[in-house]
């Protein structure tokens, strides 16, 4: 999300490789530290999540925390199948990974730090009994959290400053 707003900001994705090897030598803002845990009687997740500063910055920043979900074996229309075998051209078998299936704390998340931050200054949030769907196969989901820039006056508007991901069970 690096440079939201601006013309450069939609990549053709032939320039995605190089884009990102821009950020390999960045380091980060944030640190993340999820701990999940998953009461299977219950079919809830509790989720803790410490973001802390590994320097000096100076903004808002918002935490999102979301679940997803892999391995959903179901129907996908594939343009790529051969028409006279399967005129529906329907894949009944697609695995879909990373769905979303929820978000623990909202789609836009909540402040974690405004202000001038200070080197480890640190935040702690608990997201406790996450009620998954009894669809949801629990091994095959993982909790994702990540800290963007939320001031609009910011250059950095709306980039993921960190992201960790961490399995529900």
């Amino acid at each position: 999300r690096i440079g939201y707003g601006g013309a450069s900001f939609i990549k053709q994705h032939s320039a995605w490789g190089s884009s990102a090897a821009l950020l390999y030598s960045d380091s980060s803002k944030f640190n993340i530290l999820i701990n999940n845990s998953y009461n299977t009687s219950t079919n809830q997740v509790t989720c803790n999540v410490r973001c802390k500063a590994t320097r000096l910055v100076t903004g808002t920043f918002k935490l999102c925390v979301v679940l997803l979900e892999d391995s959903i074996a179901d129907n996908q229309l594939d343009y790529s199948l051969n028409i006279s075998i399967n005129p529906s051209l329907i894949d009944t078998n697609y695995v879909f990974d990373h769905v979303l299936r929820g978000a623990l704390n909202t789609a836009w998340g909540e402040q974690v730090f405004s202000g001038n931050i200070l080197k480890n200054d640190s935040a702690v949030k608990i997201y406790a009994n996450y009620q998954m769907s009894s669809t949801w196969r629990y091994k095959h989901c993982q909790i994702v959290a990540f800290i963007y820039d939320a001031d609009p006056t910011s250059p950095t508007y709306y980039e993921i400053m960190q992201a960790e991901i961490q399995e529900v069970w």
